[in-house]
Parts: structure tokens; C-alpha cells; sequence
């Protein structure tokens, strides 16, 4: 029997079940450029396509009026956002500048007409001219990361991020404090709320990498506030970085308390200066029974102070009982590091604890090695070589990165 040969793009959808046509679509997400081809093509497709299109929208001061203008035109197109990435917010010349009253009128409009927004994403953004009542329309976040952004403190903070009910995730990178204030001051570091929260979120994913002078502190004073109110009850994903013994003090409690019901942990060791010794505090791994990926990152093979915390990697792993363990990652930073320094890391111990009966389960061991060019070709065969045994059972896998992402 001959088969019908359609006569246009419109005629050969007709036959397909709309699943299929989605399924079609689904595809090609990311491919803006192929997604907005199939827009205009069939009708059928354009509601999936367009979907895909402004799933993720990035918003900069440049384009707050374009995508006002374009959701004036077309509302239905707001529904179909379910990620908004701030860019440069609040990135003004002076205080008196007038554009700031015009883009908070303009991005009130944009979020009372994207009421499906489940993350918000602030990159390079000043948030003092923007955490108060203007995000109490987006009821539905599930997740909010920061990176490089400036706060007028941890109380602001607290008030924005307990605005959403549903929060889930909460992944904060480089915070900024106002300029004429240091990160010591109780005024700024300490989260002492004026009216009653909002909301207590129960979150699940925390992440703090901070690389800032400080920005430990603060990570570490917000996560006391998130911990006494109650907040992660339900955590299962931390990363954490400690610099400070008065923070190792805080962090230790953290584990000893929640790491029954963590799933996954990430966190690194790095001394503040000379005078920080971190090889006292009450920091264990015995707690974190459920783990199921355990990373250690920042290890730097040539410390940038005389204190060295990589001897802590075998201590913490000879601690461990996680019978559900299937991961474990080493994030190496080699920059600067000579040959010698890669005995820095007692690597032999690291194989033998691996090997142990405990982590029979365990189906992959990661080394990612970062920098180094006086390293290359020269570490990956080192480290093999220290560990024969866990090179035996096929799990291991290398990465060496000349730069950092």
C-alpha cells in the first residue's frame, strides 16, 4: 500500500499525537535559534517551542524594557519562565540616579506577569535597591543562587530569601558587604530580623563556596541564623569552607547534629593566615552516616601559609561510616606546586582507608587536578602509583585542567 506523502510541514503533524510533537521539541531546547525556526513553522509547535525559548530569561538593565514591551504584547509568553538571571542589578552611577525608581517600576511588571518563576539566579548584582516587597510576588521559588553580589547585610538577606515559602536551594558564591563597614561589625554580620519572617523555608541544598577575605564569616553567620530558626531540618547537600577555628567550632556542631540525614557534602579546609591552626577542632566525619558523595575541595598542593591542612584528608576519611557512599571527589589546586609538593598529600593512606572493607560500595573515585603546568604528565602517573590497590578495582578517573572553571 502506498503511503500518503504530506504536502507541507502543517498536513504531517496532523497525524502525530501532541506528545510526540513536545517530544520532538524537547530536543532541540538550548537551540534557541532552531526553537524559534519551529515557532513560526506549525502551530502546533509553537507553544512547546516557545516554551523552551523563555524557560531561562536573562534579564540586564538593557533589556528590563525590551522584555516589559514584549510581555505587554504577548502576556502568555511570562508563564512559560521558570528561571530569571539577574545581571549587573542595581549597578547605578550614584543613589540620586533617577533609572532606579524606572527599572524598579519596569521589573515589577516583568514579575507580576512571571508568576511561575521557580529560580533566581543574581550574578554581578548591587541588591541593596532590591530586597524588600518587589519579590514577594514570586511565590513559587524553589531556588536562588548569588554570585559577586552586594548586600547591605545579613538581616536583608534573611528578609528576602524568607519571602520564599517553597525555598529549596539556597547557593550563595562571592557576598560583598557596603564598603565602610568591615565584616566584623555586629551590625552587618549579625541576622536580627525587625518584624516577624515571612516564611521559614525548609532547605534542602546549601551551598556556600565564598573565596572572600571574610566571606567565611559571613557564610558562617548566616548559616547560625538558617540553623537556629530551623531552616535545615531537611538539609540532605552541604558545602561549607572553613578558614577560621572559631567557624571549625560551628561547622563540627553542624555535622554532628544534621549529619545523620546528609546525602551529599563538599566542603574544604584552608587556614586564614600563619596563626590559624585547624588541627584541633572538633571537626568529624562519623556523624555522616547516610553520605552518599563526599568532596574535598580546594586541596592545594603549595599552601599559601606555613599551616597545611591536607593532612586532615585521611584523618576525616579514617572516620568515616557511610555504607551507602558511592562517590568521592579530590578537587587539587596545583598552581605554583614543584614535583616535591605532591608528597604533600599522603596518598599511600588515602588508597589503603579506600580499599577498606567499609567502602566496598564505592563506584567511582574522582581526581581533578587544576593548574600545575610544572606538574603535567607527571602527577596523574604519581598519583597511580601511590595507590595501586584502588587502581585495581577499575574506579578511578583523572582530570588535569590547566584553568580553573
Amino acid at each position: 500500500m502506498a503511503l500518503h506523502q504530506p504536502t507541507s510541514s502543517t498536513s504531517f503533524t496532523v497525524g502525530l499525537p501532541p506528545e510526540l510533537n513536545d517530544k520532538i521539541i524537547d530536543c532541540l531546547r538550548g537551540d534557541v535559534e532552531t526553537l524559534s525556526a519551529c515557532s513560526l513553522t506549525c502551530r502546533c509547535w509553537q507553544p512547546r517551542a516557545q516554551f523552551h525559548i523563555f524557560r531561562t530569561v536573562i534579564l540586564c538593565p538593557e533589556t528590563y524594557r525590551p522584555f516589559a514591551r514584549l510581555l505587554q504584547s504577548s502576556p502568555h509568553l511570562g508563564h512559560n519562565v521558570r528561571a530569571l538571571i539577574f545581571m549587573h542589578h542595581g549597578m547605578y552611577k550614584s543613589e540620586e540616579d533617577e533609572s532606579i525608581a524606572e527599572s524598579m517600576e519596569v521589573l515589577s511588571f516583568i514579575i507580576q506577569n512571571a508568576p511561575l518563576v521557580r529560580r533566581l539566579d543574581y550574578r554581578l548584582a548591587d541588591l541593596k535597591h532590591w530586597l524588600g516587597p518587589l519579590l514577594v510576588e514570586l511565590r513559587a521559588v524553589e531556588e536562588v543562587r548569588m554570585d559577586q553580589c552586594s548586600i547591605p547585610n545579613l538581616t536583608a538577606l534573611a528578609d528576602m530569601l524568607c519571602g520564599f515559602p517553597r525555598l529549596k536551594k539556597l547557593r550563595i558564591g562571592d557576598l560583598y558587604l557596603p564598603m565602610n563597614h568591615r565584616t566584623a561589625d555586629e551590625d552587618i554580620v549579625v541576622v536580627s530580623p525587625q518584624r516577624p519572617l515571612v516564611s521559614h523555608p525548609e532547605i534542602e541544598v546549601l551551598r556556600l563556596s565564598s573565596g572572600l577575605v571574610g566571606g567565611d564569616i559571613i557564610c558562617a553567620h548566616f548559616t547560625k541564623f538558617l540553623f537556629a530558626d530551623s531552616m535545615l531540618s531537611r538539609l540532605h547537600t552541604l558545602e561549607m569552607n572553613i578558614r577560621r577555628h572559631e567557624d571549625g567550632l560551628f561547622w563540627g556542631h553542624l555535622l554532628q547534629t544534621l549529619g545523620s540525614v546528609l546525602q551529599h557534602l563538599y566542603f574544604s579546609l584552608e587556614p586564614h593566615d600563619d596563626s590559624t591552626d585547624l588541627t584541633h577542632i572538633p571537626l568529624s566525619l562519623a556523624p555522616c552516616t547516610g553520605l552518599r558523595t563526599l568532596s574535598f575541595w580546594s586541596l592545594k598542593l603549595r599552601p599559601e601559609v606555613s599551616v597545611s591542612t591536607l593532612v586532615w584528608v585521611p584523618l576525616l576519611l579514617d572516620q568515616l561510616r557511610a555504607p551507602q557512599l558511592e562517590q568521592i571527589n579530590f578537587r587539587i589546586r596545583a598552581g605554583g606546586a614543584e614535583p616535591p609538593d605532591m608528597e604533600n598529600l599522603d596518598w599511600a593512606r588515602i588508597g589503603d582507608i579506600l580499599c577498606g572493607q567499609r567502602f566496598v560500595n564505592l563506584k567511582k573515585v574522582t581526581f581533578e587536578i587544576f593548574r600545575g603546568a610544572e606538574l603535567r604528565n607527571k602527577i596523574i602517573p604519581f598519583i597511580k602509583g601511590r595507590m595501586p590497590g584502588l587502581e585495581a578495582r577499575g574506579i578511578t578517573r583523572y582530570f588535569h585542567r590547566y584553568h580553573e572553571t
